[in-house]
């Protein structure tokens, strides 16, 4: 077998943590290589299958991504995860489907791009502050918060990005700062491990890149069980999956799934790298 494992042009060897997954394939008899996802010069029929990893950067250039995805699903190239549910978790609307099955997310209004700003100012008002993204966007790229007397300046900053791109309009969460936000992470759709972020002091962004930190983390099962009842939403093979969310008086509260190119925090669990090979194999029935 022939496996690319796909990545972006600012990191083409893979994050460090997954680098080891070429050489744990390789034992078991497999090509794996890891592939540029906007490379012209590779040969994608050249691959039996394709595993979706840190395509960093997807976010920055939406449309070459969708024409991508096209591209690779008229191949014969399986891709893990499936494209149709990569077509859907690129853009963060899907989290109206998930409120609309029940599940807690944040309070969140969603503005396609053309619309007005000043459709959220009741939401606005009544919220006191807000977090606003973009619909497809990674690493908190243009995010930010606004507080009920910064409308003017939100205004300013995000009309323009209105014009082009879909966004979230979200209730600011104050237990992100509180508490943090847990990664629960799923291989197949069995419970590997939980990570919780926390921002820095002031901040609410949990990422790195804005002094978040990161650490081991033991949920309850209650928890678990209804990350896995999200993920199970989605009737697809899944690979993997970090289903991402706080706890709001005592229960999960949903802030995102992320099926494309999450950090799994395989440097936080010794196992698993060959857990995610070991269900790597399952799913494509191959010799484990």
């Amino acid at each position: 077998m022939n496996l690319g494992i796909v990545t972006c042009n600012r990191i083409p060897e893979l994050i460090h943590s997954e680098q080891p997954l070429l050489s744990l394939f390789s034992e078991r008899g497999i090509n794996a290589r890891a592939v540029v996802w906007n490379d012209q010069d590779v040969v994608w029929d050249h691959y039996d299958l394709l595993i979706i990893r840190s395509i960093w950067d997807y976010h920055l250039f939406p449309e070459d991504f969708t024409k991508w995805l096209y591209r690779i699903e008229n191949s014969n190239v399986r891709v893990l995860n499936p494209i149709s549910l990569l077509s859907i978790n690129k853009h963060k609307f899907y989290l109206k489907d998930l409120a609309l099955q029940g599940f807690k997310i944040a309070p969140t209004i969603f503005l396609k791009k053309g619309t007005s700003l000043k459709s959220i100012l009741p939401n606005f008002q009544h919220w006191d502050k807000i977090v606003i993204k973009p619909a497809i966007s990674a690493s908190a790229f243009l995010t930010s918060s606004f507080s009920k007397n910064e409308f003017d300046q939100l205004i300013s900053q995000y009309s323009n990005v209105l014009l082009e791109r879909d966004l979230l309009v979200q209730k600011f969460i104050p237990e992100i700062q509180s508490f943090g936000e847990l990664s629960i992470i799923f291989f197949n759709k069995n419970y590997i491990h939980t990570v919780i972020k926390k921002p820095k002091p002031n901040e609410f962004r949990v990422q790195s890149e804005y002094g978040g930190t990161f650490e081991f983390y033991f949920p309850n099962q209650d928890i678990i069980d209804t990350a896995s009842r999200i993920l199970n939403y989605y009737n697809q093979d899944i690979l993997y999956a970090r289903v991402d969310g706080t706890i709001i008086n005592g229960k999960f509260v949903l802030m995102e799934i992320e099926l494309i190119e999450p950090d799994l925090f395989f440097n936080l669990n010794e196992g698993a790298l060959e857990l995610f090979v070991q269900a790597t194999l399952k799913m494509t029935n191959s010799p484990i």
